[in-house]
């Protein structure tokens, strides 16, 4: 079972605005990589109750519309794998901070076997079919369709024992990023609770995957009857 977390986000916000100036870099025009040890930092003033990778993602997620305490405005950010309120749960309010309900902050260790299924990144390789102002198709990198979802929703039901359905929305791969190389988003139908699940830098062949993971919401009250394995 997931340790139980007591999360005070005024505590976070008030420390991430003491450290406003560090977790923000003005000449990239993007928040630190989740390795830079400002996050550390703020971790440390709240006194470990947030692990530096959590208050990495509330800050990039802008959950609980968290940017809005400090003088960043969103509209600097270039990063393009940046998904507003994309862990919250979409039909409830997250204007305040003290709307949060429950979470669970913990990781999912892939074997080498698992990730092999999910990964190849001689056949990940999908075409954009939508065309840019040239005409031109990109390609971009996935999971393997029809196989991730399952192994992730294995291992979260494993994890929390929760009886959600979980409808995964994204599972984006950035192989060039410095900063985070897997996002994985999606949503339980009934309860709206969020999963977000990242990985900071693409693995070694044959080697243990930890995914840094936040489910978040209302999923202890889920009244979802029959447990389906995750869809995409």
């Amino acid at each position: 079972m997931a340790p139980k977390s007591n999360i005070n986000f005024e505590e976070i916000v008030e420390s991430v605005k003491k450290y406003e100036s560090e977790i923000y870099n003005s000449t990239k025009g993007k928040f630190q990589g989740p390795s830079h040890s400002c996050w550390m930092k703020i971790s440390e003033d709240i006194n470990h109750i947030a692990k530096p990778k959590y208050i990495y993602t509330i800050l990039i997620e802008n959950r609980h519309n968290i940017l809005s305490h400090l003088s960043i405005k969103l509209n600097e950010f270039q990063r393009e794998d940046t998904i507003v309120n994309s862990c919250s749960p979409s039909n409830t309010s997250t204007s305040s901070i003290s709307s949060f309900t429950n979470f669970s902050d913990f990781q999912i260790n892939l074997c080498a076997e698992e990730w092999a299924k999910m990964y190849d990144p001689e056949k990940c390789i999908n075409t954009c079919l939508r065309k840019d102002r040239l005409g031109n198709t990109r390609n971009y990198y996935i999971l393997q369709p029809f196989v991730w979802a399952s192994i992730i929703d294995s291992h979260i039901y494993q994890e929390l024992k929760i009886p959600c359905c979980i409808t995964y929305k994204r599972a984006k791969v950035f192989p060039a990023s410095d900063d985070c190389f897997l996002k994985i988003i999606g949503t339980c139908k009934e309860c709206k609770s969020t999963f977000c699940g990242t990985l900071e830098k693409e693995p070694m062949i044959g080697t243990t995957v930890t995914l840094e993971c936040v489910y978040s919401g209302d999923y202890k009250n889920c009244k979802n009857v029959i447990r389906q394995c995750g869809t995409q």
